[in-house]
């Protein structure tokens, strides 16, 4: 339990989960995506609006993370 909610850093967190920064999530028609930049971990989603680009963008920092990820870590 004390290794499950730790500050996030880029170059541990974001490497776990390279082969899974993209996700569509068909039900609310959303695409989220992990990314790196400024040193820090964002968490970015979009909608594909009428005309094909990307609309409704919200990116947020990730200061924190929860979880060990011993029994959920991506492969």
């Amino acid at each position: 339990m004390g290794r499950s909610f730790h500050r996030a850093d880029p170059q541990k967190d974001g490497a776990a989960f390279a082969s899974h920064a993209k996700l569509y999530h068909k039900a609310s028609d959303r695409y989220y995506e992990l990314a790196d930049h400024d040193g820090k971990l964002w968490q970015r989603r979009h909608q594909i609006g009428w005309d094909g680009k990307e609309t409704n963008f919200v990116e947020k920092p990730i200061d924190c993370v929860i979880g060990s990820g011993n029994h959920a870590t991506p492969t």
